[in-house]
């Protein structure tokens, strides 16, 4: 029997009731409904979680066992976007995700930078989704601004997207930001800079996506307010982080077995009621290096079986072969 205080003796049945009350009608509702087993509501769980309309609320309800729903992601080639986002939207409340978002960012996809796989840069079509991966690129960056010097990410993509006068806008204004903010520009400079190639405060409109409410809507700001409203929203976030939440209460219709260990992703063990990401030297590949990333799950699996004290290694970051971790 877990511990109280164990994030694996949480609530999952009514912490679950409680995500499907807030989500309605819906269409993400049928993914709860439609799962057998726990095991596979925690992998539905963590899809949602990389939903951007649910990304906050999934954190919320399920906060003990969030490194576990994020380590998920790196199960899997697919929508490294989407991950990606997620990440960088919980990084600045939930520091201890940035293991997950060091070993993401090894991905083929990312480990030359968010941008480095964008196609098409200049194509006015691609404004929308160039906007949701700056945005991400920023709190990214306001989290860690050390870390793509220690990965090496190159300018060169940024400077292109704001000399060469991409059509949007928002596209130019949150380029210089992320420049800005990786170069260490001081505000002045940047501030001459979005007069430059944006316009005047006073006289230009910008308007950038900031987010998805739940039934789907795009939430749009003032991109001139942006650093404020970024700073609200993770003073809030933090903030809320102190709130009391009841999430190992149980009703009495609510089961009480807690999670199995077994149930978790092969990528965490669970060391006296803290959850961890298994780092075990050479004894694993590095799951993105791997064509076969069953092959790995399975020497993932068979290892959480078996891993005692001694074969954990419990740095800040994962070790990886790529770069440098993030400081």
């Amino acid at each position: 029997m877990a511990a109280p205080d164990d994030p694996l003796a949480i609530n999952l049945s009514g912490q679950t009731k409680s995500l499907l009350s807030q989500l309605g009608n819906s269409p993400h509702t049928r993914i709860i409904q439609n799962v057998c087993s726990r095991a596979e509501l925690l992998r539905a769980l963590s899809i949602l979680l990389r939903t951007p309309s649910l990304t906050t609320l999934v954190a919320t309800l399920f906060r003990p066992i969030l490194l576990d729903l994020c380590a998920r992601f790196l199960d899997g080639e697919d929508n490294w976007t989407a991950k990606f986002e997620a990440l960088c939207l919980l990084i600045g409340v939930h520091p201890e995700l940035y293991p997950v978002l060091s070993s993401l960012l090894c991905h083929p996809q990312l480990v030359r930078g968010p941008l480095s796989s964008t196609e098409t840069i200049d194509d006015p079509s691609n404004a929308s989704d160039l906007q949701r991966i700056l945005l991400a690129y920023y709190r990214l960056l306001h989290a860690n601004r050390d870390l793509p010097t220690s990965r090496g990410w190159s300018l060169t993509l940024l400077s292109r997207l704001m000399w060469g006068r991409h059509p949007d806008p928002g596209v130019r204004f949150l380029a210089i930001q992320c420049y800005a903010l990786q170069t260490g520009m001081l505000e002045a400079e940047r501030t001459k800079l979005e007069k430059d190639i944006v316009g005047d405060i006073e006289s230009t409109e910008l308007s950038i996506p900031y987010g998805t409410s739940l039934d789907g809507t795009v939430q749009v700001i003032d991109g001139w307010l942006l650093h404020m409203t970024e700073t609200a929203r993770l003073m809030d976030a933090r903030n809320e982080l102190l709130t009391p939440q009841n999430y190992y209460s149980h009703d009495t219709s609510d089961p009480i077995e807690p999670i199995h260990l077994a149930e978790l992703s092969p990528l965490i063990v669970n060391v006296h009621g803290i959850l961890m990401l298994l780092v075990a030297h050479s004894r694993i590949a590095y799951l993105y290096g791997s064509s076969n990333s069953s092959d790995i799950i399975t020497l993932f699996g068979e290892i959480a079986a078996s891993v005692t004290l001694s074969d954990i290694t419990i740095p800040r970051y994962p070790q990886s072969n790529c770069h440098n971790p993030p400081r």
